[in-house]
């Protein structure tokens, strides 16, 4: 009986062994490296289409009013608004950055969200690029609150040694040029600018389907309500 317990406790210990040498040489392996997350670059996207009479709509997220962009999305469409490309990017935060609570609060970004699907803001240069080659050919740029997207595009670049030449002025604002027609007052009595939202309830009498404070779904519903502006002769 005691050589037999003697037994049983021999290869307890030999399993106890063998389970933390194993354990060990686990834990020592190399840890799997995640892939870095890459744009396509601009020289690989086909720019035939940026031309006139066609429309490159775009629209951006940021960390603050006064911040980075952390989303960016463009839709490029022809004439009577059917969609011929479309892409929305998430950026890394820059050095000592951080998202605001109200930001976050619109927009719904947060940072484990960027640190898995972001890329360089680095990149933020390929839409410079399509933006460029867009002008050139005719293109028209159209945003909704143009000032505010074109300066933190500009402050991103900036912000990342990149140079971008795009100027507000090049680019149509549903916001700016629909105001009068809208007719919007605030309660203090002086003329309110149309959020996305209240300009597209203006125009279709419904709220857009669209989750609005999402860069491509905010192309999607300024790309709308600029075609049926048009339409209506407004501009």
């Amino acid at each position: 009986m005691k050589h037999q317990i003697k037994q049983n406790n021999i290869q307890v210990l030999m399993d106890i062994i063998e389970s933390f040498a194993y354990s060990k040489k686990q834990y020592n392996k190399e840890p799997i490296k995640k892939k870095q997350k890459t744009e396509v670059d601009f020289f690989d996207i086909d720019t035939t289409d940026f031309k006139s009479p066609n429309v490159l709509v775009f629209d951006v997220e940021t960390t603050s009013l006064s911040g980075s962009v952390i989303q960016l999305g463009w839709i490029l469409a022809d004439a009577c608004g059917n969609i011929l490309n479309q892409k929305q990017t998430y950026y890394n935060l820059s050095d000592g950055e951080k998202i605001s609570y109200e930001a976050q609060k619109l927009h719904k970004i947060t940072e484990t969200q960027l640190h898995q699907e972001g890329i360089s803001a680095k990149n933020i240069q390929n839409f410079i690029q399509l933006c460029e080659v867009a002008i050139e050919n005719g293109c028209t740029l159209v945003a909704h609150n143009s000032r505010f997207d074109v300066q933190r595009i500009n402050y991103t670049a900036s912000l990342n040694d990149l140079t971008s030449k795009i100027s507000h002025d090049q680019v149509f604002c549903t916001m700016k040029n629909s105001t009068s027609r809208c007719g919007l007052i605030k309660v203090d009595g002086k003329t309110k600018f149309p959020t996305n939202a209240e300009l597209y309830n203006f125009l279709f009498r419904q709220e857009p389907e669209e989750k609005l404070h999402n860069a491509l779904e905010d192309c999607k519903v300024t790309l709308k309500s600029f075609i049926e502006g048009r339409n209506r002769g407004w501009w």
